[in-house]
């Protein structure tokens, strides 16, 4: 089994792996240099957006969020005045003061499960809206997951 990390912590390692590019992208290298700031922001995590298999073990039927469900997530988020935004917004916000909208929400998808391509990511286009996605690079091109052309 893998590593298991609580939230604070994936959120933590998500924001000094961006935080590290960005501040290489901009040329603050000095940390020193960075004020601390309090965000409310909330985060949406998820693993498979597509319809459930018919041999689903009880982690993937937990793990799954069927396409018209996850649609209906975006919708819900765009008439209650959220706006998503990149966990690299986020992290600008945090560590260089950038402005979010009012309602800041990051939806994040993990894995890098080729349903993100066939499914999150028409729907989260057709609302206009972005995610942030984790991919694990050693399983790309593998069954079931991204493709390095999906991914680009």
């Amino acid at each position: 089994m893998g590593i298991v990390i609580n939230r604070r912590q994936f959120v933590k390692a998500a924001l000094a792996a961006t935080s590290g590019l960005l501040l290489a992208k901009t040329g603050q290298l000095h940390a020193q240099t960075l004020v601390r700031r309090r965000i409310h922001c909330p985060i949406l995590m998820y693993h498979y957006i597509s319809p459930l298999p018919d041999d689903a073990d009880r982690i993937r039927q937990d793990l799954t969020v069927v396409p018209d469900l996850f649609d209906a997530h975006c919708r819900y988020l765009a008439e209650n005045g959220y706006t998503p935004i990149s966990m690299a917004l986020f992290a600008q916000a945090l560590l260089f003061g950038a402005e979010l909208p009012e309602r800041p929400i990051i939806l994040t998808f993990d894995d890098g499960y080729v349903d993100a391509y066939e499914h999150a990511f028409p729907i989260l286009q057709a609302h206009e809206m972005v995610g942030t996605f984790f991919i694990v690079t050693q399983f790309m091109e593998s069954p079931r997951y991204l493709t390095w052309g999906q991914a680009g």
